[in-house]
């Protein structure tokens, strides 16, 4: 069973290295009105490598999975981290199902619509996460985090 989670491993690796290449390249497209296209051996290299790593990896990812480590630490993480997580994960999940079950953009959408719905998953999520990270270290301070 070793070997499938290290096929799987390269798979997901893979998949998420392409996923992040082509979501930089559209994030760089739109902000700066570009027209770039992924040219290069760099743009293969870096998902194989990806893939290596993580097969690498999920032999270990896995028995963690298994033994309950990552739910105790979940669960040991204070209540604040706890919300902030799973509101994040909520309003990423909601924003597609409103857009795709209400149709707010009409029965088509271009590709600025989908930009649009992006910034508008992404963005308020990003400020959550910066806020929480500068109430955690500004305002609670060091002593209170560690108890």
């Amino acid at each position: 069973m070793n070997f499938g989670y290290k096929v799987l491993g390269f798979i997901v690796g893979v998949i998420a290295a392409v996923a992040v290449e082509f979501a930089l390249i559209a994030v760089l497209n739109t902000v700066f009105n570009l027209n770039l296209l992924p040219r290069g051996l760099g743009w293969i290299a870096v998902p194989v490598l990806s893939g290596i790593a993580l097969a690498g990896a999920a032999p270990g990812i896995v028995a963690r999975l298994q033994s309950g480590s990552v739910k105790k630490a979940y669960w040991q993480t204070s209540i604040g981290s706890r919300f902030f997580l799973i509101a994040g994960i909520l309003w990423l999940l909601s924003v597609p199902m409103f857009v795709f079950l209400f149709n707010p953009y009409g029965h088509y959408m271009s590709s600025s619509s989908y930009t649009h719905m992006t910034k508008v998953m992404l963005f308020p999520v990003a400020i959550m996460f910066v806020a929480y990270l500068a109430f955690s270290k500004l305002v609670r301070g060091k002593d209170e985090s560690s108890t």
